[in-house]
């Protein structure tokens, strides 16, 4: 009986070992997603500033 809850406390402790490993590579993951994003949201405002300089270029030079 006690060679059993000792195993069974063992799979417990395993198994919370591994839920905390899934947890931190899904933040990770999460990290990496915004990390993405923000790049892809700052290439954006890049090209939306290039959009305005050329919208102002053009205007000002005619054409």
């Amino acid at each position: 009986m006690q060679l059993a809850e000792e195993q069974n406390r063992a799979l417990i402790e395993e198994t919370r070992v591994q839920r905390h490993h899934q947890l931190e590579e899904q933040d990770i993951d999460k990290i990496k997603a915004a990390q993405f994003a923000s790049k892809q949201q700052q290439q954006l405002l890049d090209l939306m500033e290039i959009g305005r300089s050329y919208v102002t270029y053009k205007s000002s030079h005619g054409n």
